[in-house]
């Protein structure tokens, strides 16, 4: 008795656990009327759009669905279903603008992928809301639909398995740890008062045992499929003095830091760009002494061979970004100082033994909000490199744009600026 007892709850429990979870959204779709955006300062087109949508240049400028919708574990896998779909046609005008996009197809193109916000997981899903229909070849606007979350668990057996396939617990769960923070990339010292100030006690503390872990710099990759450690990462330092096994007042450590905000090279315009840290001002590193001795520099002996490639020169670059401002109060795009009262703005920069016959390239990037059109004028020792020309904005639209941006670069000579 006991033995079938066991064997019917399996048979009700099992079905249970791997047929997973189903939640369904209703959505109404508010249409606007066509309306005009400007995309330069001289051009403007026209679009159709929604409440709520989205009308990027990537898109060709065709209203986009995206909205997210919570799930229950963020290492379960989920499945979209759009169904119970109403559609209307569009007018004349409407689709004459639309007609001749590539995007449109008779099916709706659904995009999902896992997103987390704070530490919640999230399944976020985009569309084109837009078909053409298969039988009457006429274009049509979804009005009403519902979005179908279909969520499964995990394998059971790899439930308890690091989502990387890496190790189950971080190397801060042993030992005694200390905290340093860079802000700037490049070598770092810690003397031993520093240590101590920490602490650490120096004087009962072999430093061949001193360990710094870390991360790259830059921000986490915001793709979750993009490659990141699944812990912090051993470095190799240097530790003046560590060969008698004492930490003197002399000693030292020297380790190699990141900033936060990175350089990046875009091989599409040959161009160094500096990408700033949305979340951190600040890369943290972590100091052990309790894991016994550490990984250290290596020496590694010249090769002999003669040099075929002599490099004399290099690139560099200056940033000013101060992120003050918020024209929305939300979202993760902000600018810098606020030209109203002072409309001028002064920095000096020196760059010791500049390449005189190589040319400087100076990228700019502003924003404003004002009935009138505006203009920003970027100049170099008193020549103007760069005119930014941003028109106006109409207040009594409200599904306009908030604020208009624009973006210029222009490349000189330093002998004639």
């Amino acid at each position: 008795m006991r033995i079938k007892n066991i064997f019917v709850l399996l048979v009700f429990v099992i079905p249970t656990l791997l047929s997973g979870s189903e939640t369904t959204y209703k959505k109404t779709l508010q249409w606007n009327e066509v309306s005009q955006i400007l995309i330069s300062s001289t051009d403007i087109i026209n679009i159709i759009d929604f409440e709520g949508s989205r009308n990027e240049f990537e898109n060709e400028f065709l209203p986009q669905f995206n909205e997210t919708f919570p799930l229950n574990d963020v290492s379960s896998t989920f499945e979209i279903e759009i169904l119970h779909t109403i559609y209307s046609p569009f007018t004349e005008e409407e689709t004459q603008i639309i007609e001749n996009s590539s995007l449109i197809s008779q099916e709706l193109n659904i995009y999902s992928r896992l997103s987390l916000d704070r530490k919640k997981p999230f399944a976020q899903v985009s569309f084109i809301p837009i078909r053409k229909n298969e039988l009457t070849g006429m274009f049509e606007k979804l009005i009403q639909f519902s979005v179908i979350v279909k969520e499964y668990p995990t394998n059971p057996t790899s439930l308890n398995k690091s989502p990387t396939g890496g190790k189950e617990n971080s190397v801060l769960s042993t030992g005694n740890w200390y905290k340093v923070s860079v802000t700037e990339t490049g070598i770092h010292k810690i003397s031993q008062q520093e240590l101590a100030s920490m602490g650490i006690d120096v004087a009962s503390t072999d430093p061949r045992h001193i360990r710094v872990y870390g991360l790259p710099g830059g921000m986490l990759p915001e793709n979750l499929e993009t490659f990141r450690y699944d812990d912090l990462q051993e470095l190799a330092i240097y530790v003046e003095g560590e060969n008698d096994g004492n930490f003197s007042s002399s000693d030292y450590v020297l380790f190699y830091g990141r900033s936060p905000h990175v350089w990046k090279y875009a091989q599409s315009n040959n161009q160094l760009r500096k990408h700033l840290n949305l979340y951190a001002d600040k890369t943290y590193y972590f100091i052990t002494t309790d894991l016994g001795e550490g990984k250290r520099l290596e020496t590694i002996a010249s090769s002999g061979l003669e040099p075929n490639n002599y490099i004399s020169t290099f690139d560099d670059g200056i940033h000013h970004e101060v992120e003050e401002n918020n024209l929305l109060g939300s979202g993760r795009i902000w600018y810098g100082e606020k030209f109203d009262l002072t409309l001028e703005m002064e920095k000096q920069y020196a760059i010791p033994d500049i390449d005189l016959q190589s040319p400087v390239t100076i990228f700019a990037n502003a924003a404003a909000r004002s009935e009138v059109s505006s203009s920003f004028s970027i100049k170099v020792n008193g020549v103007t490199q760069i005119l930014l020309s941003i028109p106006a904005v109409n207040f009594t639209n409200y599904n306009g744009g908030y604020a208009r941006e624009k973006s210029g670069t222009a490349n000189f000579d330093v002998n004639s600026s």
